[in-house]
């Protein structure tokens, strides 16, 4: 590349980074969102264990009140994750060649996002809810983790179809 060539911002390394602060934000402000509907579902299901029918429903509270104090904290891990999931991401498309494109950096963004996706639709509308831990996990994490996903997989897709305009070197 000569001296006069910038390389654009969407052809940056940083991109990633960025990706996977948009994912824990919007995670956070998912789970605010959801922290309400989740605790009534939670708590209908609970009722209708057997386990809780026999053994009483002290530990599914105390259940309950973890993942609505801490659940949110779920943010950052996701967050973390989509960053080590997009870097060794980025870093397969460097050997092949393929962040050399305007739309390498981009296109691994919104793969990096679809596992996210996936993982939050199979949790809420695929998993058994048999146990309080189970339950507190698909009705907390499931849903907001799906639209997160989904959050960083739209906000991909425009700066792929901003990378065929802006991602070409000056």
């Amino acid at each position: 590349m000569s001296d006069n060539l910038k390389k654009p911002a969407l052809r940056s390394a940083t991109w990633p980074f960025i990706m996977s602060l948009v994912t824990a934000a919007s995670f956070v402000a998912l789970f605010y969102a959801f922290k309400s509907s989740a605790a009534s579902s939670f708590d209908a299901t609970i009722a209708a264990l057997p386990s809780v029918k026999i053994f009483g429903s002290g530990s599914a509270n105390t259940i309950r009140g973890y993942f609505v104090t801490y659940g949110a904290l779920a943010g950052v891990i996701f967050g973390l994750l989509y960053a080590i999931l997009s870097y060794v991401t980025l870093g397969i498309f460097a050997i092949v060649r393929l962040t050399k494109t305007p739309f390498g950096v981009t296109s691994c963004c919104l793969l990096s996002s679809l596992p996210f996706v996936w993982l939050g639709y199979a949790m809420s509308n695929q998993s058994n809810k048999n146990t309080a831990i189970a339950a507190g996990a698909v009705f907390f994490l499931g849903a907001p983790l799906m639209y997160a996903g989904l959050v960083v997989a739209g906000v991909s897709l425009v700066l792929f179809a901003l990378s065929f305009k802006y991602g070409k070197a000056q």
